[in-house]
């Protein structure tokens, strides 16, 4: 395979994982503040559930200041095409 094409493949698989690590921590957001409501049922309530909203919108801010993927992937498809 190609040096370009090896690269290419990648970029994909890093930008899955992205998406798939976004998903996750907005699934994890979305427990923490059930908890923060008071929510039946939910694993997580006062401060942990303030800890844990805390964490996710921390770690989602920065997976955001991360390259955007599908930058990179027009940019390499647009320089290989």
């Amino acid at each position: 395979m190609k040096r370009h094409k090896k690269l290419l493949l990648n970029l994909v698989f890093a930008a899955v994982i992205l998406a798939a690590a976004a998903a996750l921590l907005g699934d994890f957001r979305a427990v923490a503040a059930a908890g923060l409501r008071g929510c039946g049922g939910a694993p997580l309530t006062g401060d942990a559930a303030r800890r844990a909203l805390s964490l996710a919108d921390a770690a989602i801010q920065r997976l955001g200041a991360q390259v955007n993927p599908k930058i990179v992937l027009s940019v390499l498809a647009a320089k290989l095409g």
